[in-house]
């Protein structure tokens, strides 16, 4: 693996000189006190992972996996915050909602205006157009109306 100052890296099995060096270099890199015994393992090595961690200082404790109370209200906590986002998601779908219903009230208003400015605009034109009767003609019609009427 080539280094940006073009410096190799080589990878060799560590042996026991490699002791010292690799436990300052841990405990500078992860400032946890382990036993000499975590080391010797790294080094000659190890037939499984759980012997190895059984041999770490006690003072590595508080880096387990946390009690189940621990874990039980991290579970409600994220339960908690799953349900303010589904909640948070169903206010935007109602607002969403709303506003499409709002949208749509408005658009029928507006084309219920503007049927009425049509019809209005109609009727002007008709009445500008449209000669009325002489009052004696219309007198005439209603008369007319109204012998037909006792006829029948």
């Amino acid at each position: 693996m080539a280094l940006e100052d073009d410096t190799c890296v080589v990878y060799r099995t560590l042996n026991a000189g490699d002791l010292g060096p690799l436990k300052e270099l841990h405990q500078l890199l992860f400032p946890i006190d382990y036993e000499d015994a975590f080391y010797r393992r790294v080094v000659y090595g190890t037939d499984s992972v759980f012997s190895f961690g059984a041999e770490l200082s006690s003072r590595t404790e508080h880096c387990s996996c946390p009690p189940p109370q621990q874990r039980w209200d991290c579970l409600q906590q994220q339960q908690q915050q799953q349900q303010q986002q589904h909640k948070e998601q169903d206010q935007n779908q109602e607002q969403c909602q709303e506003q499409a219903w709002h949208q749509k009230q408005q658009q029928l208003q507006d084309q219920l205006l503007q049927e009425q400015q049509q019809q209005k605009r109609c009727r002007d034109h008709w009445e500008s157009h449209w000669e009325p009767l002489p009052a004696a003609a219309a007198v005439a019609v209603t008369l007319a109306a109204q012998q037909q009427q006792q006829q029948q």
